[in-house]
């Protein structure tokens, strides 16, 4: 939900500050690990569902919008688009076991590699296309 609010602050703000955060520290603190999945995937999932009618209805100028990460620098509707996961079933893998062997318990998390289904993966990033293209 994060990347979501992100995107609509750099489509909304003049050149919107967007702050870091540590994700582990959030998933401990709020005790994520504990809670149920499907909830959290509904979510993830509507918000996907309605980002994904906003992306593909922005006027040709709002592609061109920027921001800044307190922590990466420059970011663009186009490098969000590069950062979060472009299908349900990467999200899915972020969120179980596929994503974090051993969970937090074992103190070992392994980063996200976009799977062969994803946009990153099949070069679906950046911009759509026109029908007319």
């Amino acid at each position: 939900m994060n990347g979501a609010v992100r995107l609509r602050y750099v489509l909304a703000e003049n050149d919107p500050l967007l702050m870091g955060y540590d994700q582990d520290a959030w998933a401990r603190i709020l005790d994520y690990h504990a809670r149920p999945l499907e909830p959290a995937l509904a979510v993830v999932e509507a918000v996907r569902a309605n980002t994904t009618v906003l992306l593909r209805t922005l006027a040709d100028e709002a592609w061109l919008r920027a921001g800044r990460h307190s922590e990466s620098g420059p970011y663009s509707v186009e490098s969000w688009l590069r950062i979060y996961p472009t299908t349900s079933r990467d999200t899915r893998a972020r969120s179980s076991g596929t994503w974090m062997r051993g969970g937090p318990a074992c103190g070992r998390r392994k980063r996200y590699t976009p799977g062969p289904r994803s946009g990153a993966r099949r070069g679906i990033v950046g911009r759509p296309r026109s029908p007319a293209a």
